[in-house]
């Protein structure tokens, strides 16, 4: 007959990797995928032998185990559509849970509190553990679950991941089989605790490094965004340098044609020219060269764009920095703002303050809908530029903290405010 044993292993491992996974992208057909795959597993599990083979009985179990855990490593690849890497760490995640499980089960049992369980049609192991396995795997859902969701854990693709998923495992193999070797209670506490502290630092430790590489990952495309910038303020400078120089040139050539055109016509492009100059000045050539950016666009879209403040002392910044740090300011809220149909509702105001030897600036415009803030920054509506979805505001944070800074922002009744802080 088949073992009974295989098929309890297999299922709570199953649901423990449910926890890490759950997040992860869905193959096609994914409800039938899970039910075929999770059947298919259990009637395998079901027949899979356990020979006696006396001094070796011990490696024996333990290559059982890994058997087991293998089969439902390839049932999550067959659900899921991720990374070997990716699918290895969300399913040696699930092994270390259903061992830490089993050993807290194992604790508990020793003080008696299930004496009284007579279950009919499984075993007093597997219904202490239907009790008691619950509680754990809701808390890992709560903590290392979600964390997991959040951070798009199944983007793994270091290799780190493999290695220290598979040493989760042999650890977690290894010590069940140690503990089973021993047989008074002092031992089996001592063991067990050991086994849970182990199995928890690995999760610790693989969702720890998991962080480590994402904050990597961001900021090298945070760097790339801003060395982006950079070349991009160097082409907008070497333009606006340009267009000075051909609007003296113009306002030259029409003085020269005084008596040929009526006066009217002569003021009205000259007054153009002098409108044009004068919306430059901020007292900072750098936010000079952004506003000569935004204010086009603004006019186009029916938007107005207010400008306060002294900001010369952003002077002292390197000026791909403060391109950079106003121009995805801007393009937010120009983003945000254009998408109203309340014509008084399309504005943007910005104030630059210098205060106690720091310089405070603010940008601020209406918003409609739902607004979603994040590690203290608001999610990303663009549409476009999809490879830096969502990277602009944190170079403006990046930007901020390097020059002594943070960025903090606020929205109430229907205002949305960013605040930046530069220690100049």
């Amino acid at each position: 007959m088949g073992n009974t044993g295989n098929v309890y292993f297999v299922l709570e491992v199953l649901v423990a990797e449910v926890v890490f996974i759950y997040s992860y992208p869905k193959r096609s057909k994914f409800p039938l995928r899970c039910v075929l795959t999770a059947l298919c597993l259990l009637a395998v599990a079901y027949f899979v032998p356990i020979p006696s083979l006396g001094d070796l009985q011990m490696l024996v179990m333990a290559m059982r185990y890994i058997v087991l855990w293998g089969m439902t490593v390839v049932g999550m690849a067959v659900c899921f559509s991720a990374s070997v890497p990716a699918v290895l760490s969300a399913c040696a995640a699930g092994y270390a849970l259903q061992h830490f499980s089993y050993k807290l089960t194992g604790i508990l049992r020793l003080t008696g509190m299930f004496d009284g369980l007579a279950p009919v049609f499984i075993t007093r192991g597997f219904a202490r553990e239907l009790i008691v396995f619950p509680f754990t795997y809701v808390a890992a859902f709560f903590t290392f679950g979600r964390l997991a969701a959040k951070t798009h854990y199944y983007k793994n693709t270091d290799m780190r991941f493999i290695a220290l998923s598979l040493a989760t495992i042999a650890v977690c193999i290894v010590l069940n089989r140690f503990a089973r070797g021993s047989g008074d209670v002092l031992s089996t506490v001592g063991t067990s605790l050991y086994a849970m502290t182990c199995t928890l630092f690995a999760l610790i430790v693989q969702y720890s490094l998991r962080r480590s590489c994402e904050v990597s990952e961001e900021n090298a495309v945070v760097q790339k965004i801003l060395q982006e910038k950079e070349k991009q303020y160097e082409q907008s400078l070497s333009n606006v340098e340009m267009i000075n120089i051909k609007c003296h040139d113009l306002k030259y050539a029409i003085s020269g044609l005084d008596g040929r055109l009526p006066k009217e016509e002569i003021a009205s492009v000259t007054a153009l020219i002098d409108d044009y100059e004068q919306s430059l000045k901020t007292g900072c050539d750098a936010l000079d060269v952004v506003m000569g950016e935004t204010l086009p666009k603004c006019r186009a879209l029916g938007i107005e764009l207010t400008f306060m403040g002294d900001a010369s002392r952003l002077s002292a910044m390197a000026p791909a920095d403060i391109y950079s740090l106003f121009g995805n300011v801007l393009d937010n809220s120009v983003e945000a703002v254009r998408k109203l149909t309340e014509p008084g509702m399309k504005s943007i105001g910005m104030t630059i303050e210098n205060r106690e030897g720091l310089v405070f600036v603010s940008i601020y415009n209406y918003y409609e809908g739902d607004l979603d803030i994040v590690e203290g920054l608001p999610l990303s509506t663009k549409t476009t530029d999809r490879a830096y979805h969502g990277y602009g505001l944190k170079s403006v944070r990046m930007i901020a903290r390097k020059y002594g800074g943070d960025v903090t922002v606020s929205a109430d009744g229907g205002i949305f405010n960013l605040s930046i802080r530069l220690r100049l």
